[in-house]
């Protein structure tokens, strides 16, 4: 059976760089990931977990944790090949 290729959900985009949700089994209909994230929306960057991020903590948003991610260039937008 032939596969659509379906853009990932965007959780935000901050200072020029897009952060977009990941997906168990690379399905959207499977669920997303709860701490897995890309920058790449063609998500054949390899994703990262935002525990493993300095700045992550239990009781912040992740929304906000990408942000000081951001703000602290340990996320950036990938590189065009």
């Amino acid at each position: 059976m032939p596969y659509l290729w379906m853009e990932p959900e965007s959780v935000l985009e901050y200072r020029g760089v897009s952060v977009y949700h990941v997906y168990r089994n690379d399905s959207i209909d499977a669920g997303r990931r709860e701490y897995l994230y890309t920058t790449d929306i063609t998500e054949y960057q390899d994703p990262f977990d935002i525990r493993d991020l300095s700045c992550y903590a239990q009781n912040i948003k992740h929304e906000d944790i990408l942000k000081q991610a951001i703000e602290m260039d340990m996320l950036a937008a990938p590189l065009d090949d």
